[in-house]
């Protein structure tokens, strides 16, 4: 079963980045023989209108028969993440509010304990633009992040001027990761054209934690 971890963590990513009318949830994967948290946990990114039900298959007990895996998921209410760069944004900060979430969960049992992300499909630039954030944990809690169909040079379709845009920036800043003396790596902002329909920036933060991932893209 699907249970939200903490109602508060989306109010806080509502009073976060002003956008009321969108509802994103934490789920957390149930374990109907235990209440304990597994060793491992992992935290799904689905993608372009994607149910955030998709994780159940990574869940089961064919993939995971001895439980060591604790599985949360995002729900962005099957949200068309690609039609604007600032859904992938408003995204990114969720999901860091998520990472920190979980993290404090595992605060009692492992201080130490790292998370793993898979972002499926548009999830993966979501997970990757997270990492940027001024909102990213300062500690490094995420060790591995796997891009399952997941487009990295590219989106896949420019509906607007913005998702072009957000993906040449933040291939820039993961490639500027690697040298993080650089001043271009410090001081990274982002804003969109007049030719795009909404207003899009951000502020990337050298992301110090990206050359400490093991990066799988299948």
């Amino acid at each position: 079963n699907l249970q939200r971890t903490n109602r508060t963590l989306q109010n806080s990513f509502l009073e976060n980045v002003l956008l009321p009318d969108i509802d994103y949830k934490l789920w957390k994967i149930s374990n109907p023989s235990s209440s304990k948290l597994n060793r491992q946990p992992v935290l799904f990114v689905p993608g372009h209108r994607a149910n955030a039900d998709l994780v159940r298959s990574l869940s089961s007990s064919m993939h995971d028969p001895h439980n060591e895996f604790q599985f949360f998921t995002v729900d962005f209410d099957e949200e068309r993440t690609l039609l604007h760069g600032s859904f992938i944004l408003n995204q990114a900060v969720f999901v860091n509010l998520a990472i920190r979430k979980i993290h404090q969960m595992y605060r009692k049992v492992d201080n130490e304990q790292r998370l793993i992300v898979i972002g499926y499909s548009a999830g993966g630039i979501v997970a990757r633009t997270a990492m940027l954030l001024s909102n990213h944990p300062k500690r490094c809690v995420v060790s591995d992040l796997i891009l399952l169909s997941s487009p990295v040079s590219r989106p896949p379709f420019s509906a607007e001027p913005s998702l072009e845009l957000l993906y040449k920036e933040v291939n820039k800043a993961w490639l500027l990761s690697f040298y993080n003396t650089s001043r271009d790596c410090l001081h990274h902002h982002i804003s969109s054209s007049s030719q795009s329909t909404l207003p899009l920036a951000a502020n990337f933060v050298c992301p110090t934690c990206v050359p400490k991932l093991r990066v799988v893209s299948i």
